[in-house]
């Protein structure tokens, strides 16, 4: 079992071909990357901000605290990503964030769009660190793996549930419990690709859902396929 939360997209390590990463400056649990995909894929609902650019195609990708998608790119894909950890936030103009990545084109290779990554990165999407009390919650939630009962964090830190969730709208536009909602759907599929033999079941009891319908509704709300298809087509299990 996983026994630490991660913020890698699990689907997009494992249908990768080539994967390289270095963390961003000054920015705690953030990081670029770059891979080749050996297969389209999908970006798993995790509260983070993520900016992808296709490299070969020209085009940018903008998942900011992905609450669902469908997938994106294809086999073959050379893309570049730049994570910021949902401990942020970030103010752009989109037209600029798109010429940044453009002007990457001319760089020479990997370690370089990195150098021009950190040379840039605080002039075109303004990071801030979000509320104090939205960061504390964030990494007891973590910390738990999504499982921690809202009402329990958020007297430990002080505050009302009530307040907490309105601190939560502000800065993410959902509330605390889905918030955790997306954590343990994380740690679920990081566990479904890292422990693939394990049964369904398995992961009920271990990663906090009530039951199998629990289970089945999340998984569909967010991924938009059922477990098994998920395994299906992701990891080659029948």
């Amino acid at each position: 079992m996983m026994n630490r939360f991660t913020t890698r997209q699990p689907v997009l390590l494992l249908k990768s071909s080539f994967y390289a990463e270095k963390d961003l400056f000054r920015y705690y649990k953030s990081f670029c990357y770059e891979c080749i995909l050996s297969k389209s894929v999908i970006m798993v609902p995790d509260n983070c901000i993520e900016y992808i650019w296709n490299i070969d195609k020209n085009e940018l990708y903008c998942f900011e605290h992905i609450v669902k998608q469908e997938e994106f790119a294809a086999a073959g894909d050379r893309l570049f990503g730049i994570h910021i950890d949902s401990g942020y936030i970030c103010q752009y103009n989109e037209k600029d964030l798109e010429q940044w990545m453009e002007d990457m084109r001319s760089c020479s290779g990997f370690e370089e769009r990195v150098r021009y990554c950190n040379a840039r990165l605080d002039t075109v999407l303004h990071i801030t660190q979000v509320h104090p009390f939205v960061y504390h919650a964030i990494e007891k939630m973590k910390e738990s793996g999504g499982k921690a009962a809202v009402e329990t964090i958020a007297a430990e830190l002080g505050y009302t549930p009530r307040h907490m969730e309105r601190l939560f709208l502000q800065t993410f536009s959902y509330g605390p419990k889905r918030f955790c909602r997306h954590i343990r759907l994380l740690n679920t599929i990081s566990n479904m690709i890292q422990f693939p033999d394990r049964n369904i079941p398995y992961h009920i009891e271990h990663l906090g859902y009530s039951d199998q319908a629990h289970f089945q509704r999340e998984f569909k709300a967010f991924i938009r396929m059922t477990p098994k298809q998920f395994m299906r087509r992701y990891l080659g299990v029948e």
